[in-house]
């Protein structure tokens, strides 16, 4: 009889074990899942629709009157010279690009520090080419725009950059000119291109 007891007691004391124990996985408190963003995917068109949107075809003169030479060109010659490509000189903040076929300079950008957004591009006489707009400046924001006018204020290139390794280039008028996939290009039927590009 009293091993009985024992028994019916252990038989209790375990139950209730097990019932504590059970109530604790139960009430364990779970991590929320991480919400995992998907990666937005364009097509032509829809590429085409963002950057276009509310896109100015022509830019007005007065926008880029003031810029058609290159006021500080002395200067900025100097300076690529001399490979400083940031100045703070004649109180005028400014970033510098030049650009090279083979060893031949034969263009140049400013980015001035009061407005980022724009760059302006010379040939190495000091004559504007264009005028190129980004809505990002940083580089490692995506998805981000960049628009091109030419010296006569005419929109001539957009380009949607999706990350560093896709974007899609279209000619001013919203035609594709390239979608860049990696160092592979395709066209606007989604052929392979016989150009590569280095990244």
């Amino acid at each position: 009889m009293k091993k009985l007891k024992i028994l019916i007691l252990l038989i209790v004391i375990t139950g209730l074990f097990n019932q504590v124990t059970e109530a604790k996985v139960f009430n364990k408190k779970t991590k929320a899942p991480k919400k995992v963003e998907k990666p937005v995917t364009y097509t032509v068109n829809s590429a085409r629709q963002i950057l276009f949107k509310n896109t100015v075809s022509v830019m007005p003169q007065s926008e880029y009157k003031s810029h058609l030479t290159d006021k500080l060109y002395s200067s900025n010659m100097y300076l690529i010279e001399k490979n400083m490509f940031s100045s703070e000189s004649n109180n005028t903040p400014r970033n510098l690009f030049p650009s090279y076929c083979g060893n031949m300079f034969v263009s140049y950008g400013i980015r001035y520090h009061k407005s980022p957004e724009r760059v302006w591009v010379y040939n190495s006489n000091g004559k504007l080419i264009r005028i190129e707009f980004d809505n990002n400046i940083e580089a490692d924001v995506f998805p981000r725009t960049a628009l091109t006018y030419n010296n006569k204020g005419m929109l001539s290139g957009a380009t949607l950059y999706v990350s560093k390794s896709d974007q899609y280039n279209f000619d001013g008028k919203g035609n594709l000119i390239v979608h860049w996939v990696g160092t592979k290009a395709y066209n606007r039927s989604g052929k392979l291109m016989r150009i590569t590009r280095q990244l």
